[in-house]
């Protein structure tokens, strides 16, 4: 990976996984997030849709739908947030992130962004979750599905919650220390209507929402661009801009390919090793209670 991409101060650096279970991308960006400089880009999906699928992967899939994991904020409570019996019946297994934010599910319906940085590269863009994600939406995510002819309905930031018009289409969280944070996102592709069974309908919501159920809040990405191609290869266009810097983007690293473990395993011990912060991860499995 180093000789792949040299040591670049300014440079943004996008790996980009497949198939990676959660714990192990989140343990990753949590090493890099606590390095005292770098900025970067983490990207994960599930299932046979690769980085440049035009719509195969979800054909070679077929019509189930696998659980990958349910993402919970570093303050979440399952028994508040979650459908317990049918969590446990499907035995999908539950991570509480190092960062604050609300509960989602993932499957291969996900795409997952996570942007991390500080002060020493974007001095421009304030450490505080509003400005991030202003900052995101109208330099970035914006600009990247306009660019792909998504007019209608608008994309936008409402409360704390990116939509097309007026119904979710990604949810986001960060964490902040020292100026440096991280603002992660999971896009939705599409959704299956029963793996949102598996979430209650949280008791403190964004006014936008109302009342709605989860079937009439949430709306994908499919409906407003034609293949999950076109939102990668915008994201590799936009990046460079956003950040006002060169990307350098690595291969695909796939879980189950041993240099591609190594090769991630690599980038965290040598974040880790940079760290001046308390080396404890945050990052973990919820224990479920007997």
């Amino acid at each position: 990976f180093l000789k792949i991409l040299p040591a670049m101060a300014a440079a943004v650096r996008w790996l980009r996984l497949r198939n990676v279970p959660l714990l192990r991308q989140l343990r990753l960006e949590e090493a890099l997030f606590r390095a005292p400089s770098g900025a970067w880009v983490v990207t994960n999906i599930f299932g046979s849709a690769g980085y440049d699928d035009e719509g195969a992967g979800d054909t070679a899939d077929g019509p189930e739908r696998h659980v990958q994991a349910i993402a919970m904020g570093i303050s979440g409570k399952p028994e508040l947030l979650l459908n317990e019996p049918l969590v446990r019946s499907r035995r999908v297994p539950v991570i509480r992130r190092f960062t604050g934010g609300g509960t989602v599910v993932l499957d291969r319906g996900s795409l997952m962004v996570s942007l991390i940085a500080g002060a020493s590269e974007l001095p421009d863009v304030a450490p505080f979750p509003n400005e991030l994600m202003a900052w995101s939406a109208n330099s970035l995510y914006g600009p990247l599905i306009l660019e792909n002819g998504a007019t209608s309905p608008a994309f936008g930031l409402f409360e704390q919650d990116y939509c097309l018009g007026d119904r979710k289409c990604a949810g986001n969280a960060q964490a902040i220390s020292g100026g440096r944070w991280v603002h992660h996102t999971s896009f939705l592709w599409d959704f299956e209507e029963s793996s949102m069974e598996l979430l209650t309908l949280p008791s403190r919501r964004p006014k936008y929402r109302g009342e709605r159920a989860h079937r009439d809040f949430l709306v994908g990405l499919s409906s407003a661009l034609p293949s999950r191609r076109y939102f990668w290869e915008g994201l590799a266009r936009k990046l460079g801009p956003a950040f006002g810097t060169a990307v350098e983007m690595s291969p695909v690293y796939a879980a189950g390919n041993a240099a591609d473990e190594a090769a991630l395993g690599c980038v965290e011990e040598g974040a880790r090793a940079s760290s001046t912060e308390p080396t404890r991860v945050r990052t973990r499995l919820v224990d479920w209670p007997l």
